[in-house]
């Protein structure tokens, strides 16, 4: 139980979180074979949590998936000048379906997907052990 612990107590450390993606952040981007090779791991297994009842590997996934959330804002408001980045906040605020939300990113930010796809793996890659990343 207390590896456990030790591993939750990661996904709590947002701070760690933003200063890594802080760190990492203006550096180039990864490489391509690397990214499919973190976005093809089951972070859950390789962290040791798949024997885990559902409902407590549900609640980490949901912590995991809003961290990797806010790195991806981060990045989204880093491609936005400061017009877009009102337009968007606008849109956010009065938007009726996540469909025009992703429509205006995806005209504004063509790399959009790529960007995703990237912190997903930066995220995997950081709570990896080291000598599986």
């Amino acid at each position: 139980m207390g590896c456990y612990t030790n591993k939750k107590a990661r996904f709590h450390d947002i701070d760690f979180w933003l200063q890594s993606l802080y760190n990492t952040r203006n550096n180039k981007n990864m490489d391509q074979k690397k990214i499919e090779s973190l976005l093809s791991v089951d972070l859950i297994k390789e962290l040791g949590l798949d024997w885990l009842p559902d409902e407590e590997r549900q609640k980490i996934l949901d912590e995991m998936s809003e961290l990797v959330s806010r790195a991806i804002w981060l990045k989204i408001m880093d491609n936005l000048n400061e017009t877009q980045a009102e337009a968007l906040g606008a849109l956010i605020d009065t938007a009726t379906d996540h469909a025009e939300v992703t429509n205006f990113l995806k005209q504004n930010i063509p790399s959009i997907e790529e960007i995703i796809r990237e912190e997903v793996a930066r995220y995997k890659g950081m709570m990896m052990p080291a000598h599986l990343s």
